[in-house]
């Protein structure tokens, strides 16, 4: 009588609960590890964006006659760090690559440096890979004409 009247926890209980208790840590720890890269991802493309922008600003103000030609094969080329603070002088320290390319359909002919016609149209692009690594995180496009862009 007095073996029943004594109750405990048997070991097969406390098994069962650490069971329980991991299970529901690990999906705490799984979530928080998804929510940590997607933020990092938004963050990233955010960066991106504001890059491109920046960019595609600056080529705007330069114009459509003091913007130089930059062909797919020689785009000009930044690094930017997680801050947007230029690395140009460091690209191995470089999260962010800017690539900008400037093509004319049109050229005045023996000119060198290149220089567009006057009814020339420019297609500028501007891609923001994401480093080390290749992944484009943003790709834009616009074009230039002599009124603007």
């Amino acid at each position: 009588m007095s073996a029943r009247r004594r109750r405990g926890v048997t070991f097969l209980e406390v098994l069962i609960a650490a069971l329980i208790v991991g299970t529901c840590i690990a999906s705490v720890v799984s979530l928080f590890d998804f929510s940590f890269r997607l933020t990092l991802d938004s963050y990233d493309q955010d960066v991106a964006y504001t890059l491109a922008r920046n960019a595609l600003e600056t080529i705007k103000e330069t114009g459509f006659y003091y913007t130089a030609e930059a062909p797919t094969t020689s785009p000009v080329v930044h690094y930017y760090d997680r801050n947007q603070a230029n690395q140009d002088s460091r690209p191995s320290a470089a999260r962010y690559k800017v690539a900008i390319t400037v093509v004319s359909d049109r050229i005045v002919a023996g000119s060198n440096p290149i220089k567009p016609a006057e009814d020339a149209l420019r297609t500028v692009t501007v891609t923001v890979t994401l480093l080390p690594g290749s992944q484009v995180l943003y790709q834009g496009s616009t074009y230039l004409v002599r009124a603007g862009i």
